[in-house]
């Protein structure tokens, strides 16, 4: 994903007004910590993904399901 500065802080701004985060001001670092409010949905969040995961598998066969799940994984991992 390619994404302006301003994108992801609108993003964030947005998660923060609807008491999904909180963000810290370190000199000039920012950093995020999810609120209570997003812990509590993220079995929610990994249930709606196994969901997805289903769903494609079903659709491109389990090594291309396995394939993208790998690939979604490694770019998470990039971004983060």
């Amino acid at each position: 994903m390619q994404l302006t500065r301003s994108t992801v802080t609108r993003s964030i701004e947005k998660m923060e007004h609807r008491n999904f985060l909180i963000r810290d001001q370190i000199g000039r670092s920012t950093k995020v910590f999810p609120k209570q409010l997003s812990i509590d949905l993220d079995p929610l969040i990994k249930q709606a993904w196994k969901k997805l995961h289903k769903r494609y598998t079903a659709i491109l066969g389990k090594e291309e399901g396995d394939k993208l799940t790998s690939a979604i994984y490694t770019a998470s991992q990039i971004l983060a």
